[in-house]
């Protein structure tokens, strides 16, 4: 793992570091950190373990845990353990970002710069985001593919997509696609079957249902009836 965490997210740095989990209880006995990150596999103390002691002696404390290990019975004892997240390897550091960022929000007693620096790099994260779909709507992205464009997780952008902009993805990019067609249809030049695959959509047909759906009318419908009050 990257240990420069302001490199991952600059609202944290790594005060210390422990190549296991005797040693990181040796700084835990003499500090109190805002958060623990700690790998399930360790020289003579693993990632559990050292949760425990956490758990016992510094409740108050967030852990994050990193493991290779996809298995039921390590996340069903790291749940028991109150730890913060369970982080799956290989690491995404956007991953990591994310759950940082979370834990700065449930500080008792947060620190205003930091949730304002927060916020402001999910508004500018967002904003590239829908820069981005201006430009490439037509190619119907979803939202798995439009994550790994960004290098961040579906899920995470999912959150904060529908958090900044209010609707879902998918319901965005859709408006999108339909208000575009709208437009276009208003022009007398443009056949139903090349509005739809401007807007991107590979057959009229599936154009049409969707189109019908959502503004209640067939695109031919709304094109005729355009024209006709010109």
């Amino acid at each position: 793992m990257n240990h420069n965490l302001t490199q991952i997210n600059e609202d944290w740095t790594a005060k210390d570091t422990a190549s296991d989990g005797i040693y990181a209880i040796n700084l835990l006995q003499n500090n109190i950190y805002d958060v623990v990150i700690t790998d399930i596999k360790m020289p003579t103390m693993d990632g559990i373990e050292l949760s425990k002691y956490l758990y016992k002696n510094q409740p108050q404390t967030p852990i994050i845990i990193i493991s290779g290990y996809d298995e039921f019975e390590y996340a069903r004892a790291a749940v028991k353990l109150n730890v913060f997240d369970y982080i799956l390897k290989p690491l995404r550091d956007e991953e990591l970002s994310a759950a940082l960022s979370t834990i700065s929000l449930r500080r008792d007693y947060p620190d205003t710069d930091s949730i304002k620096s927060i916020e402001r790099n999910k508004n500018t994260l967002v904003s590239q985001i829908q820069e981005y779909l201006q430009l490439h709507f037509r190619e119907g992205l979803s939202l798995t593919i439009l994550a790994d464009i960004f290098n961040i997780t579906p899920s995470y952008l999912s959150t904060i997509f529908h958090k900044e902009i209010g609707e879902p993805y998918s319901k965005y990019l859709l408006r999108m696609r339909m208000e575009t067609a709208k437009a276009i249809l208003s022009n007398p030049n443009y056949k139903v079957q090349d509005v739809a695959l401007d807007v991107g959509f590979s057959s009229s047909k599936h154009f049409g249902s969707v189109f019908k759906s959502y503004y209640g009318i067939s695109p031919g419908e709304f094109k005729n009836n355009t024209n006709i009050n010109r």
